[in-house]
């Protein structure tokens, strides 16, 4: 499954007078979760933001985070840990949000936040109140056809699940697509395209253009719209039947490697990181796919967007994975993240021996069984 999910769209209008800066998030929360942290993360499609991974210890029923943003908003999760009803999202801006937590069935558990006198947060909770039923069925589906799955159940009852959460998925694009064309101006039509870029329209890039070509040329003016523009031309190459860009990357031993260092028929790229849940629990299928298929012809290659060498590398002693691993050590601002369009982990790219891609994330047994049988 993919770190990243849906993007539900809120309203912000871009103007030139809002201005980049200092951020503040003051909150208030039932007393009882006085000496508990709560956590704010920062969720930055654009890459054009500091990192923003803060705790903020509760006092008197308050807490307090600031930093600073370089675009006009930012979508953030604020959450409790080790609190199960307490996960809410939020946009920062360069300003002063307060919020309040709202218990749940008046039990002093906090379910969502009350934003005070924020025109992007009121738009935000506007759009997702339309549109909850149909984001809840998604989330309610994708864990209950993981565990139908792991469980052997009928294939009949998997695939009608399937079927469906297919069906909402583009029930809920088309609603985000029409907002996007409706609203040309709107700063966060720019930042919901920069999150599809590792979502729905992720295989998309024809789409993906069209709509980046209708926003304002304000907006694709900004450092973000450049870097989106950008990052779309790369996915627009990244595709089935496109040649893959030549690169070269060190090992743990600095030891360089190209595509050309290895002699499969077909070479398996597998992005991932020591970080990322996921990732790690996709190891177990491709440890079965490389015994399967390495002796006809298969090569795997881990790259990790990982920063730090020593997680690499404690990660790598951990799990034993017999292929070549490589890095740059330079997590998102890895030169390949650009270049081959990688947006969100695990993520998968077959090519063959001319550098050809074959298949893109997903990569499923069926399909080197064609391809190597």
């Amino acid at each position: 499954m993919k770190c990243c999910l849906i993007g539900f769209l809120c309203i912000l209008y871009f103007s030139q007078t809002q201005a980049q800066g200092k951020f503040v998030v003051e909150g208030e929360i039932a007393a009882v979760y006085n000496g508990k942290y709560m956590y704010l993360w920062g969720i930055d499609f654009s890459k054009m933001n500091p990192e923003i991974h803060d705790s903020a210890l509760i006092k008197n029923g308050k807490f307090r985070f600031s930093g600073t943003i370089n675009t006009p908003a930012l979508l953030a999760s604020l959450y409790l840990k080790d609190v199960k009803h307490f996960f809410t999202q939020l946009y920062v801006e360069p300003k002063v949000v307060r919020l309040k937590a709202i218990p749940r069935n008046g039990n002093g558990t906090p379910a969502t936040a009350q934003i005070d006198k924020s025109k992007v947060n009121s738009q935000y909770k506007e759009w997702r109140e339309k549109n909850d039923s149909a984001k809840n069925e998604v989330f309610r589906l994708y864990p209950l056809i993981d565990s139908l799955e792991k469980a052997g159940a009928d294939s009949l009852v998997v695939r009608a699940l399937q079927e469906r959460l297919a069906g909402l998925k583009e029930v809920l694009l088309k609603k985000e697509i029409d907002f996007v064309r409706t609203h040309p101006k709107a700063y966060l039509s720019l930042y919901w395209l920069s999150y599809e870029m590792s979502g729905s329209l992720s295989s998309r890039p024809a789409l993906l253009n069209g709509l980046f070509d209708s926003l304002n040329p304000a907006l694709q003016q900004l450092p973000e719209g450049i870097a989106l523009k950008k990052a779309i031309g790369y996915a627009t190459g990244i595709q089935p039947g496109k040649k893959l860009p030549a690169f070269s990357i060190p090992d743990s031993t600095g030891t360089w490697y190209s595509l050309d260092s290895f002699k499969g028929k077909y070479i398996l790229l597998d992005f991932w990181a020591s970080w990322c849940k996921p990732c790690i629990e996709k190891m177990p299928e491709l440890k079965e796919l490389y015994s399967s298929y390495h002796h006809k012809g298969l090569d795997i290659v881990g790259i990790s967007m990982d920063y730090d060498r020593k997680s690499w590398l404690k990660s790598l002693q951990l799990h034993q994975l017999p292929w070549v691993q490589l890095s740059q050590l330079k997590g998102w601002a890895s030169p390949i993240a650009g270049e081959l369009n990688i947006t969100y982990l695990p993520q998968t790219i077959l090519v063959d021996s001319n550098r050809n891609i074959v298949a893109i994330d997903p990569i499923l047994p069926a399909k080197l069984k064609e391809l190597l049988p």
